[in-house]
């Protein structure tokens, strides 16, 4: 029978460095960048305030030219 090694957390995860700054280094050399987003209650904002939301989204995301997840 053959024994398998069982991987170390960090083993498993590709991550190299973590920067104060949001930034997590993989060890691939790519980058990400964490962003921490507060909710809003957007059904208790005015229709202004709505439209003002979504078209401040929309410019967020044509901005983006690098992948995005949204989680």
């Amino acid at each position: 029978m053959k024994k398998v090694k069982n991987k170390t957390l960090q083993e498993w995860i590709p991550i190299e460095e973590i920067y104060k700054d949001g930034f997590v280094k993989l060890k691939n050399n790519k980058l990400i960048k964490i962003l921490k987003i507060y909710p809003i209650n957007y059904n208790l904002k005015s229709d202004l305030e709505k439209e003002a939301i979504l078209n401040s989204y929309k410019i967020f995301l044509k901005t983006c030219n690098f992948n995005i997840q949204i989680l």
